[in-house]
């Protein structure tokens, strides 16, 4: 039984919906179930930035990304290190705190902690889809699928040889970038997919997880990836039954939050701690 999982444009919402509750959920519930929604709940994302991807030229592209996306961050950034600043202050701290943080910030990725603890996730998504576009217009789908594969090795012999944070977590846009690939070929292709061996390969993926739970440890800001090309694929088809479950259901509070799932993103911290 194949199916069309992006058969009706508006699931997008639907599906950003679930995924950004899938990442405040993440923040909030015990470390097994935690581990659980780590393993694909960043990779949705960046698949769902691959499915919408439409080529531009470099200089458009990045005018219109810089302005969704490096704008806000850059406000939100400012808002929370100011925020930030004031609560050091009041509780006693120093000019060397304060100035630890603003380093911080501007550092970006992996320093990001507290109420900017997921603002990681803007520059790795921007960067993404840049060096996603450059392939593409510059190289074309075939060799931008060599350059998939090339970097999602070498996202795994990074996270072993680099210890230290990238300045915006560049290295993981390495492990980003073949997500985003397999989300525009789901598009280009219109690639239908076989709900019920679906479901079966995610209750593989699942029980494994179960066996192996340290092993397989998924974190892309900490640029833990798992058990290599394993922990890929269960992300993948856990991404795939995501999209399918969000194209079956119908959802007004899904979609809210989908329209807004980058505001949600930058204050749900703040929220919560």
């Amino acid at each position: 039984m194949g199916k069309d999982i992006f058969s009706r444009f508006d699931v997008v919402d639907t599906l950003k919906g679930i995924g950004i509750v899938l990442v405040v959920a993440g923040h909030i519930f015990g470390s097994y179930l935690s581990g659980f929604i780590y393993l694909f709940h960043m990779p949705l994302f960046f698949f769902i930035a691959g499915y919408l991807y439409s080529p531009k030229t470099l200089h458009q592209y990045f005018k219109n990304k810089s302005s969704s996306l490096l704008s806000p961050y850059v406000k939100y950034l400012l808002f929370f290190t100011i925020l930030s600043s004031i609560y050091i202050l009041l509780n006693n701290g120093d000019a060397y705190s304060i100035l630890k943080l603003t380093i911080k910030s501007l550092y970006g990725g992996n320093l990001l902690t507290g109420w900017m603890g997921v603002f990681w996730f803007v520059t790795v998504f921007f960067i993404t889809q840049q060096l996603f576009n450059l392939s593409i217009t510059k190289l074309g789908i075939k060799s931008t699928g060599t350059l998939a594969i090339t970097a999602l090795t070498a996202s795994y012999i990074t996270s072993y040889l680099i210890k230290i944070p990238t300045p915006f977590n560049i290295t993981v846009t390495l492990h980003a970038f073949p997500f985003m690939y397999l989300g525009y070929l789901v598009k280009i292709h219109n690639i239908k997919i076989n709900i019920i061996i679906t479901f079966l390969i995610c209750v593989i993926c699942l029980w494994f997880f179960s066996l192996y739970t340290i092993e397989m440890k998924f974190d892309m800001k900490q640029s833990l990836y798992g058990i290599p090309f394993i922990s890929f694929i269960t992300a993948l088809a856990l991404v795939i039954m995501t999209v399918v479950i969000s194209s079956i259901i119908k959802c007004k509070l899904f979609d809210f939050m989908g329209v807004n799932s980058m505001n949600i993103m930058y204050i749900h911290q703040f929220i919560h701690l």
